[in-house]
């Protein structure tokens, strides 16, 4: 429940405010082990900002860059790779499901079809941001999956 969580909180967060694009950002591998390694310290600087500052991107800018996420798209950056990392927790499972939990799956679809559906729109959701992610940022973001899955976790303790 706590992983559920922690995914929802992300998008919410999020709020798919960069979907709309496919425009490069040039993320790097070293980018997103920075992520990975330093969430809850980013998140922790970033709160610290005042969100009413008119200079707020350009200071969120300011504290990603200290932890090595560089360029003017920095919080762009920053903000996809936390995309990515609760797109891939729902998208993940999925990717070589056993035929037992595809039966587990197939089970819950007929006795609870309400959550059922209302889950994998959120999987649908989920692959749909992923889709719009510029090729070449991706490949990237692909290489770390795995170990972007446990951002969602570590997050939801920082919010």
């Amino acid at each position: 429940m706590k992983k559920i969580f922690g995914i929802l909180l992300v998008f919410m967060v999020s709020a798919f405010a960069f979907a709309q694009s496919s425009q490069k950002l040039g993320i790097t591998g070293k980018e997103c082990k920075t992520v990975i390694k330093s969430v809850e310290k980013i998140e922790l600087d970033l709160k610290q900002l005042d969100k009413d500052d008119a200079n707020y991107l350009q200071n969120c800018s300011v504290v990603l860059n200290k932890y090595g996420i560089k360029g003017d798209a920095a919080y762009k950056k920053y903000e996809t790779i936390l995309n990515a990392a609760a797109a891939y927790a729902l998208t993940v499972p999925f990717e070589n499901l056993s035929p037992e939990n595809k039966a587990i799956l197939d089970n819950a679809r007929e006795n609870d079809p309400v959550s059922y559906d209302f889950f994998m729109s959120m999987v649908k959701d989920s692959e749909d941001v992923l889709a719009k992610i510029h090729p070449e940022d991706k490949k990237v973001l692909d290489q770390n999956k795995y170990e972007l899955l446990e951002v969602c976790d570590r997050l939801a303790a920082v919010k």
